[in-house]
């Protein structure tokens, strides 16, 4: 990172809810800077290999929490996530 970058908005942590608050942020059109300690980013929305050949998805159930409005808002489907949701699901819960 340059010393002499400057950023609008800096979020701590790349985790689920810290990748959601700098998308908002940016998609605002503020220069937006993720700051996280591991090298992986997505918390909760992660798969690792906690043992060598099998994988995890550590805490993905937390995503089925995810509010309708925000996988709309940021287009998330079309970005490949919140697929096990589904569309209909959540084009059914925006109505409600």
């Amino acid at each position: 990172m340059k010393k002499d970058a400057a950023y609008d908005a800096i979020v701590i942590g790349g985790g689920h809810n810290g990748l959601v608050n700098a998308a908002y942020l940016a998609k605002s059109g503020l220069k937006t800077l993720i700051l996280e300690q591991r090298p992986l980013i997505g918390g909760a929305a992660i798969t690792e290999e906690l043992v060598p050949g099998y994988k995890f998805t550590t805490f993905s159930y937390a995503l089925s929490l995810l509010r309708p409005e925000i996988v709309q808002d940021l287009d998330l489907i079309s970005a490949g996530c919140c697929r096990s949701v589904g569309v209909a699901h959540i084009q059914q819960l925006l109505r409600t």
